[in-house]
């Protein structure tokens, strides 16, 4: 329910719940990102029926959305099997750090009214 918020990873939280209840990263990882599969889809079919449609705004033709979704979903396959092998080898220690700090760095900038 945290991804909810700005800025709060979907996936991350997953993996780290999976990880909380004592999975390993690599079932963790196959975990979070298949529970992304409804969302995707979900998003593609809105998406699609907004951008086909001719209501008068923003239009694109079936052939160059048809293009953009398998493009999308052969690259996304390889970046996730590429984040699962990763993980299979690595903590996510260095990124957690690095989301903190930048989240740390947002509010400050926030805060302070510069950003």
């Amino acid at each position: 329910a945290a991804a909810i918020f700005p800025a709060i990873s979907r996936s991350g939280l997953t993996i780290v719940g999976a990880l909380w209840r004592n999975f390993d990263r690599e079932t963790a990882a196959y975990f979070s990102f298949l529970l992304s599969t409804p969302a995707i889809t979900g998003a593609i079919v809105l998406q699609s029926l907004d951008l086909v449609s001719s209501d008068g705004g923003e239009q694109i033709s079936l052939t160059a959305l048809v293009v953009g979704i398998i493009s999308s979903a052969i690259f996304g396959y390889f970046a996730v099997k590429w984040m699962i092998n990763f993980l299979k080898n690595h903590s996510l220690k260095p990124f957690a750090i690095y989301v903190w700090a930048l989240g740390l760095l947002v509010l400050a900038l926030q805060y302070t009214g510069r950003f």
